[in-house]
């Protein structure tokens, strides 16, 4: 038996989400034909009540960008925000572009939507304390905002790395990916408050290639693409209060809002 409170239905949300919302060939499976780019978000906000931005990995968006999205949702949706790639892959610019990301974030927080900092790390980026380091010093960073972590080294996925997350209060990203030498193999494990799920995809082919090329849209170009009228992936996060386990993670209902009264509904 446990001592620890467990949750409610009130205490838990689920939220479906889709990484990015802005793909032109999502014009017809799933935006009408002829929507314009600008009224993407609002069309979309009518299903999901949560999105991943990934342009913020790239570029670090000024305040009216952030604060014209706030415009298109709904009083329930909630955003994450990639960490930019100076942050994650080029740790010696962190300190550098921190005090701007953080800037850019102002108008989600301020406006109650902020959902989480979503912090992907490279393959590059293996288990050691010096990365370990580095990571509390971003969650730290972070706060009061939260953060949950993505690694794509398999040297992270042990026990030990469970226990520094829960010690800095970071959420653990699980993901549904190839099953390749040194990536993680598959895992739900609650470490705060907010759990999050990343579904890839399983391309072995074009796994690695993907990740090289230059000009990559995110993280989720290829895992995002719509087939037979359906995302191929997207970001599921959970957030409960109390504990959790990871079975829970996995069992997402998926809901929408309808556009007169935002009432969630199971689809």
């Amino acid at each position: 038996m446990t001592d620890e409170p467990q949750p409610t239905d009130a205490s838990r949300i689920i939220r479906v989400g889709t990484s990015g919302f802005s793909y032109t060939d999502w014009l017809g499976p799933f935006y009408p034909p002829r929507l314009a780019k600008a009224h993407m978000l609002d069309y979309y906000a009518n299903i999901f009540d949560t999105v991943e931005i990934n342009a913020t990995y790239y570029a670090i968006p000024g305040p009216r960008s952030m604060e014209s999205m706030l415009q298109k949702v709904g009083e329930t949706f909630e955003f994450t925000v990639k960490a930019h790639q100076d942050m994650t892959h080029h740790r010696d610019r962190a300190t550098e572009v921190l005090p701007r990301f953080l800037e850019a974030l102002k108008p989600f927080a301020e406006a109650g939507k902020l959902g989480c900092v979503l912090l992907q790390f490279p393959f590059s980026f293996a288990h050691t304390p010096d990365n370990r380091s580095f990571v509390r010093f971003l969650v730290e960073s972070l706060a009061p905002h939260r953060a949950v972590v993505e690694f794509r080294h398999r040297s992270w996925i042990n026990e030990e790395t469970m226990a520094f997350l829960r010690q800095v209060g970071a959420g653990y990203c699980a993901v549904d990916e190839p099953r390749l030498p040194g990536l993680p193999p598959p895992m739900a494990e609650v470490t705060a408050p907010v759990g999050y799920v990343r579904f890839h995809g399983r391309n072995k082919e074009k796994w690695w290639h993907h990740r090289r090329r230059k000009n990559a849209t995110t993280i989720g170009t290829r895992g995002t693409n719509w087939r037979n009228g359906s995302p191929r992936s997207g970001s599921w996060r959970i957030t409960r209060g109390g504990s959790t386990s990871s079975s829970t993670i996995m069992s997402v209902v998926r809901r929408r809002r309808t556009p007169e009264n935002s009432t969630p509904v199971s689809a």
